[in-house]
C-alpha cells in the first residue's frame, strides 16, 4: 500500500481495490503480465496505480500499436470526426495554431482542418511508430512528448486526448502545456470520466483514474483556470472534457469528491467474475 499523499488533495489513506488477476490489458489491447493493482484515496476518491512496464514515454515509443497504422481507417476516422465536432463546438474559436499532443497519427488533427482549414496544424507523440504513419505537407508531426517540445512552438488551442490518465506526474503535464499556450489561447483536456467505474479502470496504463473536480484541481495547481467542463456525445462513451486558459497567480482550490470504493469495487469485482466464467467456458 503506497503511502505517498494523493496528488489532488494530499491525503495520505489509500484503499486498496480488487485486483482481477495476473494479466492485464494494455489501451492499444495487448495482454501483459502484470496485476492492476490500484488505490483510492480514501478523502477525495483518486484512483491510481504504481508505475510499471506499462507506464512512462518508453513504453508507447516502440510497439505501441493504437495508432501504428495510416489515417483514413473508417471506424477511426468516424470516431475522430465526432470528437473533432465536440472540440470544435466546445472551445468556439478559430485558432491560429493547434497543437495536439499524443497525436498518433494524426488523424484527429486532420478531422479538425475540416473546422479550421487555415489553421497551422502541429502534433507530438511519443511513438515513432504512430508518428511515421501521419506525415504530411498539412500537418507538422513530431516524435516526443510534453517533456520536450521544441523551444519554437506555441499554439492558441492546446489539445491533449486521452493521454494525462496516462502521465505519471499529471501536474507536470499540464505546466509544461501551459508554456507553450499563447496568452490568448485555450487548453483542451479530454480524458475517460472518472466519476463512475468503467472500462477506464481495465487498462494497465491508466495510472489514474480523474473525476471531474479531480480534473478541475489539477488545472488550478497547474495555474490553469477551468473556463469550462463537459460530458462526451453518446457515441463517443464515457470521456469528459475541460476547457482551460492560462492564469497568472495560483489559485487554491477545495475538493469534495465522493468516494467511490464501493461502486469501483463492485465494479472489478464483476469483472474478475466475468473472467473466471470465460476461463472455465474455453478450457480445453
Amino acid at each position: 500500500m503506497t503511502s505517498e499523499p494523493c496528488l489532488v488533495c494530499g491525503g495520505t489513506k489509500w484503499i486498496a481495490l480488487p485486483d482481477p488477476g495476473p494479466q492485464s490489458m494494455t489501451s492499444d489491447l495487448r495482454v501483459v503480465a502484470e496485476t492492476l493493482a490500484r488505490v483510492l484515496c480514501e478523502a477525495c476518491g483518486l484512483i491510481r496505480r504504481a508505475p510499471s512496464a506499462s507506464t512512462g514515454a518508453s513504453f508507447y515509443a516502440s510497439g505501441y500499436g493504437l495508432y501504428a497504422h495510416p489515417p483514413g481507417e473508417a471506424r477511426e476516422q468516424a470516431r475522430q470526426e465526432e470528437y473533432a465536432r465536440w472540440i470544435a463546438q466546445a472551445s468556439g474559436r478559430r485558432p491560429r495554431r493547434v497543437l495536439d499532443i499524443g497525436c498518433g497519427n494524426g488523424s484527429l488533427l486532420r478531422a479538425l482542418r475540416s473546422y479550421w482549414p487555415d489553421a497551422a496544424l502541429l502534433g507530438c507523440d511519443p511513438s515513432r511508430d504512430s508518428i511515421a504513419q501521419g506525415f504530411g505537407e498539412d500537418v507538422r508531426l513530431w516524435t516526443g512528448t510534453a517533456a520536450n517540445l521544441p523551444g519554437d512552438v506555441s499554439a492558441d488551442l492546446v489539445i491533449a486526448v486521452n493521454v494525462i490518465e496516462h502521465t505519471l506526474d499529471p501536474i507536470a503535464f499540464l505546466t509544461a502545456l501551459r508554456g507553450v499556450l499563447e496568452p490568448d489561447g485555450l487548453m483542451v483536456i479530454v480524458c475517460p470520466d472518472g466519476g463512475r467505474p468503467g472500462l477506464d479502470l481495465l487498462f494497465v496504463d491508466h495510472v489514474f483514474s480523474f473525476g471531474r473536480e479531480h480534473l478541475g484541481t489539477l488545472l488550478s495547481r497547474a495555474r490553469l483556470q477551468r473556463l469550462g467542463a463537459s460530458q462526451a456525445p453518446p457515441s463517443l462513451g464515457a470521456f469528459q472534457m475541460a476547457i482551460g486558459r492560462r492564469r497568472d497567480v495560483l489559485e487554491k482550490r477545495a475538493i469534495s469528491a465522493p468516494t467511490r470504493v464501493e461502486d469501483a469495487t463492485r465494479y472489478l469485482e464483476r469483472w474478475k467474475q466475468l473472467d473466471d466464467q470465460l476461463q472455465t467456458r474455453i478450457e480445453g
